[in-house]
This record gives structure tokens, C-alpha cells and sequence, in this order.
């Protein structure tokens, strides 16, 4: 343990110290590059450095979501001094600005086999909330399925997804971050315009991106017809040029994974967990 740990939000200078925190500590999904600017001037919350002796060993981000909860995110530590009490530095200044931001919950999101990112969680009061699997499809320039899927507003988005939430475990994904369902998601959803329904099919879609808005279109639900939602979000990626579909869903609807697998989508090697706390 180090005698002295000091936490403090991060500002545009510490970005290159902050960049290679990252890559020591991940050998791959790099993105603090892509949302550097979403961190700084898009969001409520604060990127966090730790320093030990004036060097920055980690970092850790707070975001409010659409309902005041506050998402954990970009935990990263040099691995060079993980074990000696960083990422709990992180995790205690995580619980005073969710404090002083009245956030009503904290959660944040780890692979099911990362004990030492779970087990931190836990030891700071977090409990699991769901477990979710994640599959991905790469397009291609075949023929996509003509769909007539409309945006909805704010109020029909309320009124379609609230039934919606048990048997998505209370859950939406974008970017692997866990959207709790309540009425404040649906509004803010149908307000970015993620939220669509075709009539003549009853079929629900909600899909959209977070950030890396070229990367991969993420499908966060889909209700009815699921090759109609499918072909829907094809044709949405292929509109704005994103060359990937990501869904995440429960990892024990078991019906909706073979039938995505049968439309091409392939698993990712590790399910997801979701962990939070109440305040």
C-alpha cells in the first residue's frame, strides 16, 4: 500500500498520462482516445486521476445516466501498482461524487471471469443485478429485408417498453453500458431518437450508439418479429456507415441467441455481469 494516494478530476493536459495508463493496463478495447471529449464537455461526472508521487497510475470515470444513476467506467491501473490500494482510491472518490451528485444508485459492468474487478466492486458494497451475453455481426452488401419501422415519441416509448422490463431483466445496453428501465430511460431513448416500432408487424426496436458512432450500431432490444428488428437495424447501420451490430440481452434467453446466431451473429468469449449499489 502507498503512503499517500491522491485522487482529483482529470483535465485536458493529463490526457496523454491518462492514454497510457490505458494501454498498460489493457491489452486491447482502447477508447478513452474516441471519448476524450464526450468525458470532458458531454457529460455530468468527472474523469478521475490517482497520482502517487505526482505520477498519474489510474484513472476512473463517473457518469450520470438519463435517471441521476451514476455508471462506473474506464477503471484503469498501471499494472505496475495495482495491488497496492489504487483502484480503491478510485472507488472511494466514486462514492463521494455519487454523493454529491445525489445520485440514487451506482453500478458499473465487468466480464464474468474478472474476479479482481468484481471482487473490488464487492468490497465497496456492489451486488450483482444481471448477467448479460453479447453477440456481434459483421454487414456485408447483401440485400437487406425492406422494414417500415417509425421513431416514436416520448410517450408511446413509455408506453411500450415499461411492460418490456422483466423480461429484459430490467436492462438496456449501448456501448456496455447498463441502462436501468424506468420511465426517465424511455423518455430520453424516444428523445435521441433510439426508439422505433413498425405498426403493421407490432415489432419493437431500440438501437443506437453511446459513443464510437462508427463503430458498431448497438441493438439494446429488440420485441415481435426479431428478423424484421434485425433487418431494421441493418438498414439503419448501413445508412449512417457502421460496419457492425451488437446486441446484448439476457444471457439466458436462450430463443432469442439461437435465433441471432441463425441470422449470422456470433458470441462474444464471456458474458457480462452488472453490479450496483443503492444509496
Amino acid at each position: 500500500m502507498y503512503d499517500s494516494i491522491v485522487t482529483r478530476p482529470a483535465t485536458w493536459a493529463d490526457l496523454p498520462a491518462c492514454l497510457e495508463v490505458e494501454h498498460a493496463a489493457m491489452k486491447a478495447n482502447h477508447y478513452l482516445a474516441d471519448v476524450a471529449d464526450l468525458y470532458f464537455n458531454g457529460t455530468v461526472g468527472d474523469l478521475t486521476v490517482a497520482e502517487v508521487d505526482g505520477k498519474i497510475v489510474g484513472i476512473g470515470k463517473l457518469t450520470l445516466l438519463y435517471d441521476g444513476s451514476a455508471w462506473l467506467e474506464t477503471l484503469r491501473v498501471d499494472p505496475s501498482y495495482q495491488g497496492n490500494g489504487v483502484g480503491k482510491a478510485i472507488y472511494r472518490r466514486y462514492l463521494e461524487e455519487a454523493a454529491e451528485l445525489n445520485a440514487p444508485a451506482l453500478r458499473m459492468y465487468t466480464g464474468v471471469k474478472n474476479a479482481v474487478s468484481a471482487g473490488l466492486a464487492r468490497r465497496h458494497g456492489f451486488t450483482i443485478h444481471c448477467t448479460c451475453r453479447e453477440m456481434t455481426l459483421r454487414l456485408d452488401d447483401s440485400p437487406i429485408l425492406e422494414t417500415r419501422f417509425h421513431r416514436v415519441g416520448q410517450d408511446t416509448a413509455c408506453r411500450l417498453l415499461a411492460p418490456l422490463a422483466d423480461a429484459w431483466r430490467g436492462f438496456l445496453c449501448f456501448n456496455r453500458t447498463f441502462y436501468a428501465m424506468n420511465e426517465p430511460l424511455y423518455r430520453g431513448l424516444a428523445y435521441e431518437g433510439k426508439v422505433y416500432r413498425e405498426e403493421a408487424s407490432g415489432s419493437i426496436l431500440v438501437a443506437g450508439t453511446r459513443f464510437q458512432h462508427k463503430k458498431a450500431l448497438h441493438v439494446a432490444l429488440v420485441e415481435g418479429d426479431v428478423d424484421r428488428c434485425i433487418a431494421a437495424a441493418k438498414t439503419i447501420a448501413r445508412e449512417r456507415g457502421i460496419p457492425q451490430l451488437t446486441v446484448m440481452f439476457p444471457y439466458d434467453n436462450q430463443v432469442l441467441e439461437e435465433k441471432l446466431a441463425s441470422l449470422g451473429f456470433e458470441t462474444a468469449p464471456s458474458d457480462f455481469i452488472s453490479m450496483g449499489m443503492y444509496r
